[in-house]
């Protein structure tokens, strides 16, 4: 029985050589749409062996008969193998524009099919434009040069969104022909470009951040993840396990950032809530390194938030709001006291020592101020226990003890003028200008006082000024020099 072997197909060398053949023996008969037809042919062989510049140089020439020819479709055909041409090439502008050129004329010819897969390259193109300026993007901020870096996500993000526009069309074109492979294609693809825009907005995000601008620095990282989102969506249903954690990497990224900004507004609850979901998604992805930054920024921002309370307690004393004063700094304690700050307990503790002073409450005040200076007392800190001292003084003043409060107010001045702090060793002096005119020591009272307004007037604080010369006018009225007084 005999077989015969089926002869193989020609190798794109041996086509390519039939093509040359063909073409010469249609060039000698003048037969143009012929020839034009084997430069066409002779474009997609070399295309398929990369030789590009051969394969650009036979479309040209087939695109120029057929125009001349008024033979459209095949017009179209050559504009699309030029844009495939110049996007192996990376050129990605020509080719972008060989393509629309190309779907110009298949939309002209309603020719959907082909119009949608010129949406896709015209997409693809965008795409790539989009790549290239990231990476110009990352490179300038790299070097610090941020506005530069700027420029190049802005347009970076403007191919990607192109890019998806021209893939919702291809989508819609798939869809209409029932072209379902087709369409699951392009949604995966859209969904690529959701995930690179996601990391263009974060570049963004931090290129704002660099430059200070918190809000934009914010919009950024949530356009974000709203990118991230949809592509961990569409990867999930596809089943892409490893995207579908590049993108919770990448979610995970912006609420880090989100994080940052937020604590450096001060808005920490928020920074809190942000780390806290970073923290989620690194711990999931087993990502131990980022977890501890995560865990720092969370120490960080419980720090800020005790020390909001304390800073509130101080400037609703300061603004004789005394119990708004007085729950912040009990807010403050407990936090404090929960994390082991002895030193920041011992500092609310004074706040609540004067806050009762002020109110009159000079039990509680002394209570505050005693337990305050024991701890200082053991951490070795000077200026604590002396500004415990001060408190101390005026409470037992306010309570008619004027032996003990020239005590605390004398060690208090000991303290102040060994570190140096002019200011208040002259507000001890008038304390104890006040101590000693109680006591009828007029002229001892005297002594301090104008030992204090040297110091206010040198320093320029008319208010302790004030304050001694009504402290002098009591002596000289008591001691009956009523003129001077």
């Amino acid at each position: 029985m005999m077989t015969t072997e089926k002869a193989s197909d020609p190798s794109p060398e041996e086509k390519g050589e039939q093509l040359l053949r063909d073409r010469e023996f249609y060039l000698a008969q003048g037969l143009d749409e012929k020839v034009a037809e084997c430069d066409f042919e002779l474009g997609n062989v070399e295309s398929n062996l990369e030789s590009y510049d051969q394969a650009r140089e036979y479309y040209l020439r087939a695109r120029e008969v057929y125009g001349r020819l008024g033979i459209e479709m095949r017009v179209a055909d050559c504009d699309r193998g030029l844009g495939n041409v110049e996007f192996h090439l990376g050129n990605y502008d020509q080719a972008r524009e060989y393509y629309l050129r190309a779907r110009s004329h298949f939309a002209r010819l309603e020719l959907d099919d082909k119009v949608a897969v010129c949406d896709g390259a015209i997409g693809s193109a965008d795409f790539n434009l989009g790549n290239t300026e990231v990476e110009l993007g990352q490179t300038a901020f790299r070097l610090e040069d941020y506005d530069q870096a700027r420029e190049h996500s802005l347009r970076a993000r403007e191919y990607y969104h192109r890019g998806q526009d021209n893939f919702d069309r291809a989508r819609s074109h798939f869809a209409r022909l029932e072209l379902d492979d087709k369409v699951a294609e392009c949604e995966k693809v859209f969904a690529s470009i959701d995930f690179n825009l996601g990391n263009t907005e974060v570049e963004l995000g931090k290129t704002a951040f660099k430059l200070k601008d918190n809000d934009q620095a914010r919009v950024h990282s949530l356009q974000a993840r709203e990118h991230y989102l949809r592509a961990r969506e569409v990867y999930g249903r596809l089943g892409n396990d490893k995207i579908v954690a590049d993108c919770d990497t990448g979610l995970g990224d912006v609420e880090v950032h989100l994080g940052n900004v937020e604590y450096r507004l001060g808005a920490y609850d928020q920074a809190r809530e942000h780390y806290l979901r970073a923290q989620e998604v690194y711990g999931r992805l087993g990502n131990d390194k980022i977890v501890a930054k995560c865990d720092t920024g969370l120490r960080n921002v419980e720090f800020n938030l005790r020390n909001v309370e304390f800073n509130l307690g101080n400037v609703e004393f300061n603004l004789g709001n005394y119990d708004p004063a007085r729950e912040h700094y009990l807010r403050a304690r407990e936090v404090y006291g929960r994390l082991g700050n002895d030193k920041m307990v011992a500092n609310c503790d004074i706040g609540l020592g004067m806050t009762e002073l002020d109110l009159g409450n000079y039990d509680q005040a002394r209570e505050h101020c005693l337990r305050a200076r024991e701890v200082f007392a053991h951490l070795g800190i000077e200026r604590g226990v002396a500004d415990c001292d001060t408190g101390l003084g005026n409470v037992e003043f306010n309570l008619g003890n004027y032996d003990l409060a020239r005590e605390y107010c004398l060690r208090a001045r000991e303290v102040y003028g060994r570190l140096g702090n002019d200011k208040v060793v002259a507000k001890c002096d008038t304390s104890l200008g006040n101590v000693e005119f109680n006591l009828g020591n007029y002229d001892l009272a005297r002594e301090y006082y104008l030992r204090a307004r040297e110091v206010f007037a040198h320093l320029g604080i008319e208010r302790g000024v004030a304050d001694c010369d009504t402290g002098l006018g009591n002596v000289e009225f008591n001691l009956g020099n009523y003129d001077l007084a």
